[in-house]
């Protein structure tokens, strides 16, 4: 029997999509090919759950992120109040704690959630992104938390800094990779100086001192012949399957970035195939939780997972 699927369907009017919503069904065209329970509005907010268990915070702001080419909030005037909703602070101690104890007067227990994930905008050096994992640890530390403390981004890089992230407990690193091809292009500078050698040895080293490690990686951005080399240049650095989003393109500019071949279906049939290959033999699975704009949904090498 089929579960509840979250999907994100990046689209600002019925023009935009052959998909539509109505009567309690999903329809493509002229035929139903799901039932809908609800229909949200995704915005961005400073923090927001993926689950009663699973609480993601956006520190810095992604809503003030800007600089990648395929990342939506390069464009200014896509958005406005509706959608940008994270312009609280969580800098000081105070604010973090603040924060936690709101929370928690909402009945969300601090002592209850598995994981707490720091995706945010950059912080600008990574000493500022262990400073800020080490406030938000201290603060739900004094809550009772115990799960996994994850940080998702691409700042953090000396085995200094990973060791003092390796203490704060169960921690887990989702290095923020993107593409594999024409990084100096595509990405905000400070991402950009980041090569795929750089970011392996970074995975490797976390992964060496007990972090659970993955990386973030947008299909839609590389030819599919790089999308298997990088792949296999980045395997041996991983605890956990890559999650792995399909291009998410709302603005015309965004188009650019696109792979041509990666305006047809087959293009993601083919990199559904090449990073189940990778990791054939493994026992890494996409965790369906983390990602609304998945290859895998249901089906993983043609089996249910």
């Amino acid at each position: 029997m089929a579960g509840t699927t979250f999907f994100a369907l990046p689209v600002r009017g019925a023009e935009d999509t052959n998909y539509s919503v109505h009567d309690n069904h999903l329809w493509f065209g002229d035929k139903v090919i799901g039932d809908t329970e609800e229909v949200f509005l995704d915005t961005c907010d400073v923090s927001y759950q993926r689950g009663p268990k699973l609480l993601n915070l956006n520190s810095r702001s992604r809503g003030n992120c800007a600089g990648c080419r395929a990342c939506v909030h390069t464009y200014r005037n896509l958005y406005d109040e509706t959608v940008l909703r994270d312009s609280e602070q969580l800098v000081t101690p105070q604010q973090v704690s603040d924060f936690f104890d709101r929370l928690e007067e909402m009945n969300v227990p601090v002592a209850d959630l598995e994981q707490i994930a720091v995706v945010t905008g950059l912080f600008g050096s990574e000493e500022s992104v262990v400073e800020h994992m080490v406030t938000v640890a201290n603060a739900v530390s004094r809550r009772g938390f115990n799960g996994e403390l994850m940080y998702f981004g691409c700042e953090v890089n000396s085995r200094d800094a990973l060791s003092q992230l390796a203490q704060l407990g169960h921690f887990a690193l989702i290095y923020a990779v993107d593409n594999f091809t024409n990084r100096q292009i595509a990405l905000n500078p400070t991402k950009a100086k980041i090569t795929l050698e750089d970011a392996g040895r970074t995975l490797l080293e976390a992964k060496s001192l007990g972090i659970a490690t993955t990386y973030a990686y947008i299909a839609g951005l590389d030819p599919l012949t790089d999308m298997q080399r990088g792949a296999e240049l980045l395997m041996d650095g991983l605890t956990r399957f890559p999650i792995v989003n399909i291009y998410q393109v709302q603005m015309p500019g965004q188009i650019k970035g696109m792979q041509p071949d990666a305006k047809s279906l087959e293009y993601y049939i083919l990199a559904r195939k090449i990073f189940e290959e990778v990791f054939r033999g493994t026992n890494f699975r996409p965790r369906k939780w983390e990602n609304y704009r998945p290859l895998w949904y249901d089906y993983y090498e043609g089996k249910l997972f």
